[in-house]
């Protein structure tokens, strides 16, 4: 009998259209860099009504902060170029599925410029954990500034010179071998040129602190069992004020844990935790449905990255389409958030 309620109830519609959210998996962690500004993440975020790029070098946690006039595919990669030029070009940069990095002129980009663009699972933030650390960050950052009247640039310097707890050294001393000059005292000796720990001792401390994250994260997490082509299964809604789990037919895997689900009118992409397999009758698809169903996602599989306990904010929305190519301003100026905005 147990087992026949459980059949019966895996294969209602009602019971697996109201579902509940899934226990988190365990974490994810990437492989820990060889060196400086090789995986680069990058992501945008609104402060108060003001757009901001975070562009942070996963190894040394240094960061570099803009201020956008226009959340623009054109003004994103020419800040991007700005830092690419002094720190050399990265060998990855990861990102969510925001229209900016995925329009026709960032995928140009990409090319000229030969690096390899990852994209993160659509309202999975944890996929790109480094830039949403990176954001917590620099809104803490804008939000401390606006409070005291300081200035941006200054509280900028400062975290650039503070110790990083992973391999306790600033991301200045990781990134340029010498601490930079700021408003707070210090010897001649500290600002000069100094040789950082070889990167074998940096990659082990690294390491650590990775493995540190991965122990408390998963605690009451499980590794839920992958999908197959053709599964039914349940995607999670993310539209304010809707439950209902939507069905879909997953078309294929693009990797660990990023799949991409067939709808009755688009193509979806969603990481596992936001799939529920369901034993319910496949969804019925019709010549006119197949019709509109629209073109393939392209195929930029998700990175292995970090699923960092720290991210919060959630990711772009599953159709990404090209921006306008409007101007940007030649300075990255902070604009701190006025009280009146």
């Amino acid at each position: 009998m147990t087992a026949d309620i459980k059949n019966y109830v895996s294969t209602c519609e009602a019971c697996r259209e109201y579902e509940w959210g899934q226990v988190k998996e365990t974490m994810m962690s990437p492989e820990t860099p060889n060196g400086l500004w090789e995986p680069v993440v990058a992501d945008l975020f609104e402060l108060e009504g003001k757009t901001y790029l975070v562009t942070s070098d996963y190894y040394s946690d240094f960061f570099e902060l803009d201020h956008l006039r226009s959340p623009s595919s054109v003004c994103v990669i020419r800040k991007l170029k700005a830092h690419f030029a002094p720190h050399g070009i990265p060998k990855q940069l990861v990102t969510d599925n925001g229209s900016q990095f995925m329009s026709r002129n960032f995928l140009k980009f990409a090319k000229d410029w030969d690096f390899e663009h990852l994209t993160s699972s659509p309202h999975h933030s944890q996929g790109n954990g480094k830039a949403e650390s990176a954001v917590k960050e620099a809104k803490k950052i804008l939000r401390k500034c606006k409070s005291s009247g300081s200035d941006a640039f200054l509280a900028l310097l400062e975290h650039r010179n503070t110790p990083s707890a992973g391999i306790q050294i600033s991301p200045a001393q990781c990134l340029f071998n010498r601490r930079a000059r700021s408003l707070l005292p210090m010897t001649a000796n500290l600002l000069a040129p100094q040789a950082v720990p070889d990167s074998e001792r940096c990659q082990a401390r690294l390491e650590q602190h990775k493995q540190r994250q991965a122990q408390y994260y998963n605690r009451g997490a499980i590794d839920l069992d992958p999908l197959k082509s053709e599964d039914t299964a349940r995607l999670k809604p993310f539209q304010l004020g809707k439950r209902e789990w939507q069905k879909g037919i997953v078309r294929k895997q693009l990797d660990e844990r990023s799949y991409e689900v067939k709808m009755p009118y688009n193509v979806v992409r969603r990481n596992r935790v936001h799939l529920r397999l369901t034993n319910e009758p496949s969804l019925p698809l019709t010549d006119e449905m197949a019709n509109e169903i629209s073109a393939e996602v392209p195929e930029v599989l998700a990175p292995s990255f970090t699923q960092s306990y720290e991210s919060q904010t959630s990711s772009s929305g599953e159709v990404s389409l090209p921006t306008s190519s409007q101007g940007s301003s030649s300075l990255s100026g902070l604009e701190v958030p006025s009280a009146g905005a």
